[in-house]
């Protein structure tokens, strides 16, 4: 066992971050500024209280969500409701709340039909995937790290609490470099957006602004880095995001039987969403065998919370490795005190300042044999993200030969080893490749005896 400290690479400038020191341009202040701000409110007004009925429950529980008037509760007693379609949650600011995980359960039913990338239950107002519209808007100042004003060229006509995406054009030739380059491509929305004159957009952040004029704004969040003017950064609004949706106490099992519902399926998805939570929530997604894609999906995601929660899925087969998928564009997720079961971590493409904190991460073991990874930065510039305090057991890597470079990652405090019971694949257990740049390795304890050496 080594406890090791790792700053790639060294720098003259260092600074007092945290509890340990390192350059303050290498990381962002996350605390407050990521999860549902003020925290998850704790709310007593029910609006409905539901049992399950025979069929498909989809659509009982939609309408009673549909009808809760803001801040109240949509309860669901004890028992299995399964349902064969979507349950969308588009409607903002209601809970949906079970008696307890396990004991209130939604669960896929034979012959459910769906987009199944989107979850069983989805919470999504159907936002815009490629960001095409509205119009973006160019900035002329206060795009420097830190900053909370902008100034653009033109009338923005943004309202005070909108959420705009902030970014700027990909240079394979800036330091840090920003690319979208790889063996599996540069897939438009997956890995960016696409602007003026076809130029791809994968680094930036989202932000809510707090105040406008006609051409200024303030943001919520400080900006996480200084944008180049030749690179013409830009904002735009994101549109349909739902805002203040809990999900709390119940179970979501994406299996019917004992098999996942579908070889490309996700069990749960925060499709556009803005300060919405999970807490003491079960995930379970073909744990008794199959495959499947992911166990929860975050896809134009703002200061959302999960906690308390616990995630179950398959061993990993083949090209179906995506647990807990972290999409673009998000920023500001806390994912804190949860428990993963058999699937990796995974921020596939521009997310930025995200915290995933004190999480209990098992059995990452392929079907093979082989080890998978537990964090994996797998996309087009992620950036600002901190793994903090975590247990896991897996290997930990940045897949840049995929789609593109990843930046400022933090890796502090975590407890990490790899599975002595798996044969080969990850031989090691952080994996930094090219095209990676301004890590921080903090504070970890690595490995077990008689397994790895430093």
């Amino acid at each position: 066992m080594a406890i090791v400290s790792v700053t790639l690479p060294a720098t003259s400038s260092a600074e007092l971050w945290s509890t340990t020191i390192t350059d303050a341009t290498r990381a962002v202040r996350w605390q407050n500024n990521v999860g549902v701000l003020g925290g998850i409110p704790t709310r007593t007004t029910v609006c409905a209280t539901l049992s399950p009925v025979e069929g498909n429950n989809t659509t009982q529980i939609s309408n009673a969500l549909n009808a809760c008037p803001s801040g109240q509760i949509v309860v669901l007693n004890a028992g299995t409701f399964l349902i064969t379609s979507e349950l969308q949650i588009s409607k903002g600011n209601v809970t949906l709340r079970g008696q307890g995980a396990g004991i209130t359960i939604i669960k896929s039913n034979t012959g459910f039909s769906g987009f199944y990338t989107n979850g069983i239950v989805n919470v999504s107002n159907n936002p815009s995937y490629d960001m095409s519209t509205p119009d973006a808007v160019n900035l002329t100042s206060g795009y420097t790290r830190g900053s909370t004003q902008l100034v653009t060229s033109s009338a923005h006509g943004l309202t005070t609490n909108d959420v705009i995406l902030i970014d700027q054009r990909n240079s394979d030739t800036s330091t840090p470099p920003s690319t979208c380059k790889g063996s599996e491509g540069c897939a438009v929305g997956a890995q960016g957006r696409v602007g003026e004159g076809g130029f791809i957009r994968s680094q930036g952040q989202l932000n809510r602004v707090t105040a406008v004029n006609a051409t200024t704004l303030t943001l919520e969040l400080p900006l996480f880095f200084t944008y180049d003017s030749a690179r013409v950064p830009q904002l735009v609004k994101v549109n349909g995001l739902v805002q203040r949706v809990g999900l709390e106490d119940l179970t979501v099992d994406a299996r019917v039987g004992n098999t996942t519902t579908s070889a490309n399926s996700t069990a749960l998805s925060f499709t556009g969403t803005d300060n919405c939570w999970l807490l003491r929530v079960e995930v379970r997604h073909g744990d008794g065998g199959g495959t499947g894609w992911g166990m929860m999906r975050f896809y134009h995601s703002y200061r959302d919370t999960v906690s308390t929660s616990k995630f179950w899925g398959p061993r990993i087969a083949g090209t179906d490795s995506y647990g807990i998928l972290v999409q673009p564009w998000v920023t500001g997720l806390l994912f804190e005190n949860n428990i993963v079961k058999d699937r990796p971590f995974v921020f596939g493409g521009p997310t930025s300042g995200n915290v995933f904190a004190y999480n209990y991460m098992v059995t990452p073991t392929h079907v093979s044999g082989a080890q998978y990874g537990e964090t994996f930065f797998h996309g087009a510039n992620p950036q600002f993200n901190l793994m903090e305090g975590n247990y896991i057991v897996g290997y930990n890597a940045t897949d840049t030969a995929a789609h593109g470079n990843s930046l400022w990652q933090t890796w502090m405090r975590n407890r990490m080893t790899l599975d002595p019971n798996s044969s080969t694949f990850a031989n090691w257990l952080i994996d930094i490749e090219f095209l990676s740049w301004n890590y921080n390795i903090i504070g970890n304890v690595l490995g077990s005896n008689g397994w790895e050496t430093v």
